[in-house]
This record gives C-alpha cells, structure tokens and sequence, in this order.
C-alpha cells in the first residue's frame, strides 16, 4: 500500500520572499465557521510555501506571474523540521516544500464608485 502526505492550499498570495536562494511563497485561505450564536466567523489560515533553489524555473515563474492579492492553487509536502531555540530549547515546526503551483486568477480590483447613469433620453427610431 502507498502512503502519500500531500497539502494542497487554494487562497490568495500574502507576500513573496526570498530567504537565502529560495523563494516563500505566504498563501491565506479562509476557513469561516458559525459561532453559538449562529454568526459566520472568519478563521484565516497563513502557511509559508517553500520554493527550495533547486526549483530554479518555478521560482523564476513565480516572481514573474504571481503578485500579492491573486488566487493560487499550491500542492506541498509538508516536512517535521527541528531546531534549538535561543534559550535552548528543541523547537518544532513545519517546512510545506512546493510540489506544484498554479496561479488562477489575478488579485480582485479594486470597486469603485459606480458609473454616472446613463442620460435618458428618446431612442432612435
């Protein structure tokens, strides 16, 4: 039997980093759920996406295409990383390697004011 440990995050692009040669890609989805009182409540969820530099041509794609607002889909691995805080303490987190990542639509704009409405007038016969 196979075993597969796969993330996949479809939500808006928050900001693109470089750390050392590699690129994080911050990904935000919104995960709403209804409160006592029957409310919708927002429950936003930042992950870091790690484009390692490896992945030259994807990083190189993504500075390219992708800005802060527009909708992505990305597939990870995420990976158990471990490291010794300041005060020596082992310290656990998680490292979401890009696998795949597609960009699906471009940063919503901006709404602004309506149009002036149309004049009214007789129409053309």
């Amino acid at each position: 039997m196979s075993q597969l440990n796969t993330h996949i995050q479809v939500g808006r692009v928050g900001q693109l980093k470089d750390v050392g040669a590699n690129l994080v890609i911050t990904v935000c989805s919104n995960n709403p759920y209804k409160n006592g009182n029957g409310e919708w409540i927002d429950n936003p969820e930042w992950i870091d996406h790690t484009i390692f530099a490896r992945q030259d041509s994807r990083i190189k794609w993504a500075r390219e295409k992708l800005d802060s607002g527009d909708l992505v889909q990305v597939t990870s691995r995420p990976k158990q990383t471990e490291w010794k805080a300041a005060n020596g303490e082992r310290r656990f987190g998680y490292t979401f390697a890009v696998e795949d990542i597609q960009h699906l639509a471009d940063k919503p704009a901006k709404k602004t004011e309506a149009p002036a409405a149309k004049p009214q007038g007789k129409k053309a016969r």
